[in-house]
Order: structure tokens, then sequence, then C-alpha cells
């Protein structure tokens, strides 16, 4: 795999990143039933802060993300709300983390961050809403894609990543679920909860234990003990869901995780060549390179 996420870049690493900030807990954001209280979980037409909720767009480990409209700027966003009971200061911080590296990324193919809140009952961060779904919902509804399409999201994807890894940044979870389409067909990714930033020494990271992404995209560096995590991570990945958008179907269909991690380190994906035999060399050439086992 090519150490940068974007073909023919030369360019070397920036210096590193301004210190982050910690966003100000001034206020404890709450749900508001209609001015009756809080509740446990909020509902359409209940309100956040200054914001009213409309409806779920969809939930993960990290609590859910709502379409959400300010009430005064009248503007729709998507707001990511997490319940702070029972949540230890090391969920709290990655929260807080995942906020603070969308708002130093600036790039139209990641997502965008405007307000993060952390309160005692509740903490949330508002984004960009992008109405035209996921990559995972076109390749649910419609098949494998067209190449072209494909490769129009993949141009973009690319870039994204090359924003993220200059700031030292590897997202780690690359799949189809966390690329948002917009309705003119370009991509946007989002969800970095589980990225991580680089040591400054070295640019890498060493895995100290836990096994983190999702098993039908993750590198066999993610999966081994000692892998090394760094850009060349997520290029696979981005190579796995590639391949998904173009066959319908993850590189290793198998039928538990447990599976899919072994096949992962030890099994070569069926040749794309005999699921679309129509793909240009460079595409096949180009996935070929993405998903090769060792990443030098």
């Amino acid at each position: 795999r090519p150490p940068r996420s974007r073909a023919g870049s030369n360019s070397s690493l920036p210096s590193p990143a301004p210190s982050r900030a910690t966003p100000s807990p001034a206020r404890s954001p709450g749900v508001t039933p209609g001015g009756r209280g809080l509740r446990a979980l909020p509902e359409p037409g209940d309100r956040i802060a200054d914001y009213c909720i409309e409806r779920k767009l969809g939930e993960g480990g990290m609590g859910a993300v709502w379409e959400a409209r300010h009430r005064m700027l009248d503007r729709r966003v998507a707001l990511k709300l997490v319940r702070c009971e029972g949540l230890s200061s090391q969920a709290r911080e990655r929260f807080a983390f995942e906020a603070q590296i969308l708002a130093r990324l600036r790039h139209p193919g990641i997502v965008r961050v405007y307000e993060v809140e952390v309160g005692d009952e509740w903490m949330y961060f508002t984004m960009d809403l992008v109405p035209g779904g996921s990559l995972a919902d076109r390749i649910g509804r419609d098949g494998p894609l067209p190449e072209r399409d494909v490769l129009v999201i993949l141009a973009e994807l690319a870039e994204a990543l090359d924003e993220a890894h200059d700031k030292f940044i590897v997202h780690r979870d690359i799949k189809p679920g966390n690329i948002l389409l917009r309705e003119d067909g370009g991509a946007v990714l989002t969800d970095f909860g589980i990225a991580k930033e680089l040591l400054e020494t070295d640019r890498r990271l060493t895995r100290t234990g836990a096994v983190v992404g999702t098993p039908n995209y993750m590198a066999p560096e993610q999966v081994e003990a000692g892998g090394q995590i760094d850009r060349r991570t997520d290029i696979y990945s981005l190579g796995a869901t590639i391949y998904e958008a173009l066959t319908g179907r993850p590189p290793f269909d198998a039928t538990s995780p447990v599976e899919v991690l072994a096949a992962v380190v030890s099994v070569e994906p069926v040749s794309i060549t005999k699921l679309r035999p129509d793909l240009s060399p460079a595409t096949v050439t180009m996935l070929d390179r993405c998903l090769v086992k060792e990443p030098d």
C-alpha cells in the first residue's frame, strides 16, 4: 500500500497542529419536552438547548445522531447526543476529542462541526446535515455501483483522508456507513469517534491491546497484536469500502466477526475481476494495492 492516501501526493508533513481547546461546560444541555423537565431519550419535538429535535438519523456506540433545527437561525444540523449518566471519564474525553478533531479538519469531504456542549447530564455537538444518506444506504438500495460513480467518491475520500493524515489523524473506521453522500453524488467522511492522533516523533501508533474498528473493513495491522497503525491503515479500509461499493459485498463475507478477522489476516479476497469483469485495469490495480496484507 502506498504511504499516502492520495495518489501522486509528495508534499511533506506540516508542523503539528495547535493544541486543542477544551469545550466549555458552562451549561448543561437538557432534553426539554414542552417545558416539562428532562426525558431519558429525546423524541421529535423535544428541545436540546437551542435546537428542536426532528428525527433520528442513526445510532452507534457513542450515542445517537438526530436531525435538528436551530430555533433562532432556522439552520438544520446533525446533532450527536450522548447521555452522560454512567459514562466513564475516558468516554467523555473521547466524545470531546471527536468534536475537536472535526473542528481542526477543514475540507469539503469532511463533515464540519458547529457547536459543542458538555454538561452534567448530556453532551452534544452539531455538524453539517448531509441529506443524501450514507454509502451503505445506497449500496443496500442499488447494489453494485457504476465504476464512474465510485471513482468520484474515491477521489473525494482520498483527498479528505489526506487532510486528516497531514494533521496526524488516522480515522480507523472507514466504512460505507461512515460515508455520507451529498445530493450531487459527492462524498463526506464522518464519525471520527475512534480516530487516533499519531505520535509526532514517528508518526505511527502502536496498538495497546483492544481490537478497534469494524471487522469487515479493518486492516490486518488492526487485528494483529503489535500491529503498527498509521495512515496506510485507512488506505486499506478505504480499499475495502470501495470493493464493497463496486461489488455489493465486503471483501470477506464470513458468518461471524471472528471468522472475518481471521480472513483479514490470512485470506485473500475474491478477485474483483471475477465479480466485476467490466472494471478498468487501473481500478483493479488500485484496489489490489490497497488490500495487500503488508502495508510496506
